[in-house]
């Protein structure tokens, strides 16, 4: 990856837009020569905001009950 990687740039503000440039492999035998123009292919990652569910974890002590809204799961 490391011949074909030109250029991977990192959005600062977010960290979550991620682009990788690489060069094409022109000789290898699935490349298309009708499309010869085509050198470069950008990746780019995106991101989505989960949807908002409203979770909870819960723990019975006795007869009381805690709940502890979720933030974020890992």
């Amino acid at each position: 990856m490391d011949e074909r990687c030109e250029e991977v740039r990192v959005n600062p503000s977010t960290s979550s837009l991620v682009e990788f440039d690489l060069s094409m492999d022109v000789h290898s035998r699935n490349y298309n020569y009708e499309f010869n123009m085509m050198t470069k292919q950008t990746l780019i990652t995106t991101w989505k905001q989960p949807p908002t569910l409203d979770y909870a974890v819960g723990v019975l002590s006795g007869d009381k009950l805690h709940l502890n809204p979720v933030h974020a799961v890992a």
